[in-house]
Order: structure tokens, then sequence, then C-alpha cells
């Protein structure tokens, strides 16, 4: 998910980590599935749009210690959001993980309106913090 900013990133990002022998040809396919499904998704689509300006594991640096949000979203209104990617099942950490990220993000100005937890498993999860 680090090199998918928009929707068409997917197709050009899984076929780059195939050429690179990264993931198999079966792999490919079946994360093109998982990938799509996540920014497709009716609650996640609008954090995918190109209006939008994007930072995927971006890092911040306060207090001598490194942050890195899985996924910023910064809308035209220069509102702000925050998606972490998880495996496995939901953990208070995962919340506070994304306190810590709201945090820094408004100490540098922005208003974030949505914290969101999306969980890879059997099914695409969905957790608003």
């Amino acid at each position: 998910m680090a090199s998918v900013y928009v929707r068409n990133d997917i197709r050009r990002v899984l076929e780059e980590a195939y050429i690179a022998g990264n993931i198999t040809f079966s792999e490919k396919e079946l994360l093109h599935i998982e990938l799509t499904k996540v920014v497709d998704h009716p609650q996640l689509s609008p954090y995918f749009s190109k209006h939008n300006t994007i930072f995927n594991e971006r890092e911040i640096f306060s207090n001598g210690k490194s942050f890195r949000p899985d996924r910023i979203i910064i809308d035209n209104n220069n509102i702000a959001s925050l998606i972490d990617y998880k495996t496995g099942n939901y953990d208070k950490y995962h919340r506070k993980q994304l306190q810590d990220y709201t945090r820094l993000l408004e100490t540098t100005g922005y208003i974030v309106r949505d914290r969101i937890l999306v969980y890879f498993n059997k099914n695409i999860t969905i957790k608003h913090v």
C-alpha cells in the first residue's frame, strides 16, 4: 500500500513487485483483488482520490521520536485524515497509535477529521477511531 496513492497505481505497483521478484504471479493476482477491495470500498474510496494530497509512510519526528503513519490524506480544505493498515484483530494499541498521529498532525496546524484502521484479514474490516 505504500506506493498506492490512487486506484490507477495498483496495477503498476504490483507489476513492478512481480518483475522485481518480490511476489509471484499468483500473489500478484490475489493482491490485485485485495487492494482493489480497499480502494473501491465505499467508506475508503474518497481517500484514494487524485484530488487529495497523499503522504504514504511519511516519517514524522517529534521529541526525538520517529512516527510513520501508513497514510495521511489532506483534502482541498486542508483537513487531514489518517489511515493505518493492520493484520490480525483490533488492539487498543492501534487506537493509541492513531491518537498519537493525530496529536502530531494537530501540532502542525491540521485539523484531523477521520482516523481509520483497515484490517486485512479474511475480509477487509474498517474501524473508525
